[in-house]
């Protein structure tokens, strides 16, 4: 224990061994070897190896934008095809379209002329049968205007023979009036 008592006491008669000047001459020899050894390890191998990762850095960079441009070229190529085939598709399409509405068109009107064409078929049949109506027209007439007086002069004058007379007289009723 007394050995340690007198360790003990020396340390703290010399004080901090970094502040005792005595020791100053070693520590700056063991600081220069220090830096030299750090200077030499970091300017000979250090520095080296990152300005050759720099480099390399640096060239992958230069080489990504090269390809980026390049891309970026191949891209406006790519987009103005693009424009240009849809443009061509829209000419197309619109000619498609004008071309099947002028089909649709003159289909329309031949369908429309056939239809006037039987329109005008089936009138003269209609106006062929009301001339033929017409025609018949005063023959009923008589007929239904004989076949009314007989029933009248029947229901009045039972059992007499008027139909002479009828006829007759509706003959020359009709007469006057086609006249």
């Amino acid at each position: 224990m007394a050995a340690e008592n007198d360790l003990a006491q020396s340390a703290e008669q010399a004080g901090i061994p970094q502040l005792d000047f005595s020791a100053f001459p070693n520590q700056i020899f063991w600081l220069v070897i220090f830096l030299v050894a750090i200077y030499l390890v970091v300017g000979r191998v250090a520095i080296p190896r990152i300005d050759s990762i720099i480099t390399q850095r640096d060239r992958r960079i230069q080489n990504d934008l090269s390809d980026a441009r390049e891309m970026s070229r191949s891209a406006d190529r790519i987009q103005s095809e693009i424009q240009t085939i849809l443009d061509e598709a829209r000419r197309d399409a619109a000619e498609s379209l004008a071309e099947a509405r002028n089909d649709i068109q003159s289909e329309q009107q031949q369908t429309i002329e056939i239809v006037n064409a039987r329109i005008e078929v089936e009138m003269a049949a209609a106006t062929e049968r009301i001339e033929g109506y017409q025609n018949r027209a005063p023959e009923v007439i008589r007929s239904v205007a004989k076949q009314t007086a007989l029933e009248i002069v029947e229901t009045f004058v039972p059992g007499r023979n008027a139909e002479l007379s009828i006829e007759a007289a509706t003959e020359a009723r009709m007469e006057r009036t086609e006249q």
